[in-house]
């Protein structure tokens, strides 16, 4: 208990990497947190779950769509958030589920509708132009 009392305040970093100095080293300890963050709200919200990979192609590739899903996240985040200013990264999934797009199919005719439970999901759709989407 004593050991732990005495380093109050202080932080101890571990590393294999040799051919930095102690500055860089440092700068990229702060810098792996908010990598952290990232897959924290992204497991949050369920858009990317933690899997177990054992290679690193696996490994990068999972790393790539959690990055994708944070970024798509974050664009939808940060219009929403420019028009009200109560929304929050996590709430902001809630909101996306609140859109639904229904698609009626007769013969060789399709036709499309959104419908927004929410007035910020309404927001999203207009922002995001979802009805062009569809109709493409």
């Amino acid at each position: 208990m004593n050991e732990r009392l005495s380093m109050m305040g202080k932080n101890a970093i571990f590393t294999n990497i040799m051919d930095m100095d102690a500055e860089s080293i440092i700068d990229l300890y702060k810098k792996r947190n908010r990598v952290e963050h990232c897959f924290r709200t992204i497991n949050t919200v369920d858009m990317a779950f933690p899997l177990y990979h054992w290679t690193p192609q696996k490994i990068r590739v999972h790393m790539f769509f959690s990055l994708m899903a944070y970024l798509f996240l974050a664009l939808i985040y940060n219009e929403i958030h420019s028009h009200n200013e109560s929304v929050s990264l996590i709430s902001t999934v809630g909101y996306l589920k609140d859109i639904n797009l229904n698609y009626a199919i007769r013969g060789k005719s399709v036709t499309s509708k959104i419908e927004c439970k929410s007035e910020i999901s309404d927001l999203i759709g207009k922002t995001m132009d979802m009805e062009s989407m569809i109709k493409d």
